[in-house]
């Protein structure tokens, strides 16, 4: 009785209840119809049971459509982008990615006729509208499409279906489906044709993927390529695609942007090494007109370099391989140089940098060394400079205390380059070997006086280092 009685009771208390949440969710509801929206679309096979889902990286709501007309409806979607599925058993599934909702609206994507067939092409390489950093060389470019097929192609009727724009000359590479360039397996485009070389060859009938490698004469910067497999692609049981497959790509230059120039080495940079193996390096921004920029460069002290472009715009000042000791290298272009479009620089380019003297790099014995060995055949007094030096001036003030006789010279290695072998001379090595068994437990001083100099003549910083023997 008592809980029939607190039953009875309740009752104007849950209708007042009620009313209060009604009233306080007025205000949310009207809140949230400006940052939300809503989702409506038809199946146009409305018996077909679909399940239509939503999601944004994570599952958001599903719904049935429904079996009367085909309709389905989400409301109170959160703005922002949502990947679409319809789902059922009697057709494959249909994916609308990027379905846009805005707060307040309604995005209706109409009316959606649901396919039984799997699409053919399952994947593909580039993607539709993607930016590719082109890379070449002579016998090679990083340039290639690549499809992948839901079921078993002719293989011949795929390659009639393919064209390209501009036209490209290529090699096939079939059941394979690649997305970078090394997966490729051929280190140059060279290395594929010889390969796919010879007369008339025999090759599969039957392929599920592809991937065609652009000839590097048909490789071009700043180029859009357009991409067509054409519906006379077929599958082994000769059905047709339903419509022409179709993606575009661009290539582009570089993945960075130069706001100005950029020298190597920087302006202002100090002890900058004297054996220069890669040149004085300038990368201006743009294509320069090579002649303009020759005729207008000027280079202090004046060591009557070469020039030669890497690139378009990549200038390199070789001097030799080497670069004069302790010296400040002005190089200077004149604002009037012109790109390839025809504009100037506009303002004068100035850069410059320092060199090291000429000095030791390093010896064999280390300085300061102990336990040296004592026998000629065993030990090289090795001494490393840091640029070439003439042997015959470095011959005259070498100096060894306790004295003993030797020969002075460079020190050679062997190579071995396309099956020979080869003698190199490392002029920035001198080694002295000793005519006799230096003495046990005994401590020896190399000396080296500025009249030691490079191939230019520069002095020596004078150096000097000790080392002590083993004892017997």
């Amino acid at each position: 009785m008592k809980a029939e009685h607190r039953s009875k009771m309740g009752i104007p208390a849950l209708i007042l209840l009620c009313a209060a949440l009604l009233v306080g969710c007025s205000d949310k509801i009207f809140y949230e119809s400006r940052t939300t929206g809503s989702i409506v679309g038809k199946v146009v096979q409305s018996d077909s049971g679909a399940k239509v889902r939503i999601s944004q990286g994570v599952p958001v709501d599903s719904t049935s459509i429904n079996p009367s007309n085909g309709m389905f409806r989400f409301d109170e979607l959160p703005a922002g982008n949502y990947v679409l599925e319809i789902e059922t058993l009697d057709f494959s599934l249909h994916t609308i990615p990027n379905v846009v909702v805005d707060g307040g609206r309604v995005t209706y994507i109409g009316e959606i006729r649901l396919s039984k067939n799997v699409p053919m092409v399952l994947s593909y390489y580039p993607g539709n509208g993607s930016e590719i950093v082109l890379e070449k060389g002579n016998n090679w470019s990083n340039l290639f499409i690549s499809i992948r097929f839901s079921r078993e192609m002719d293989r011949k009727s795929v390659e009639d279906a393919l064209s390209i724009f501009p036209a490209v000359e290529g090699i096939f590479e079939w059941n394979q489906y690649r997305t970078y360039w090394w997966e490729t397996g051929y280190r140059s485009w060279k290395d594929a044709a010889e390969a796919a070389g010879g007369a008339q060859i025999t090759t599969y009938s039957h392929i599920n993927s592809f991937t065609f490698l652009f000839s590097p004469k048909d490789s071009f910067p700043d180029t859009t390529y357009y991409v067509t497999l054409s519906t006379a692609a077929c599958d082994t049981a000769g059905n047709h695609l339903d419509f022409p497959f179709q993606l575009s790509f661009k290539t582009i230059q570089a993945s960075y942007s130069l706001p100005y120039i950029q020298t190597a080495p920087y302006d202002g940079q100090m002890d900058v090494p004297l054996i220069c193996l890669n040149g004085i390096r300038i990368t201006f921004p743009k294509r320069m007109k090579k002649n303009s920029v020759e005729e207008l460069l000027t280079i202090s002290p004046d060591t009557d370099p070469t020039l030669i472009w890497p690139e378009d715009n990549q200038l390199t000042i070789w001097t030799g391989g080497l670069l004069m000791a302790d010296t400040t290298y002005t190089i200077k272009i004149d604002g009037s140089a012109l790109d390839l479009d025809g504009e100037q620089l506009g303002e004068d380019f100035e850069f410059s940098f320092t060199t090291q003297p000429v000095q030791v790099v390093s010896t064999t014995p280390r300085k300061g060394e102990l336990f040296v060995d004592l026998e000629p055949q065993i030990l090289e007094i090795i001494i490393q400079f840091n640029t070439w030096m003439s042997k015959e001036s470095v011959k005259k003030c070498f100096k060894i205390e306790p004295e003993v006789s030797g020969t002075v010279s460079f020190v050679t290695r062997k190579e071995y380059r396309n099956g020979r072998e080869y003698t190199v001379i490392e002029k920035d090595k001198i080694k002295f070997v000793p005519g006799r068994r230096l003495l046990p437990n005994t401590k020896y001083t190399v000396t080296l006086d500025a009249m030691a100099v490079d191939l230019y003549g520069t002095k020596l910083t004078p150096y000097t280092f000790s080392f002590i023997t083993r004892p017997e």
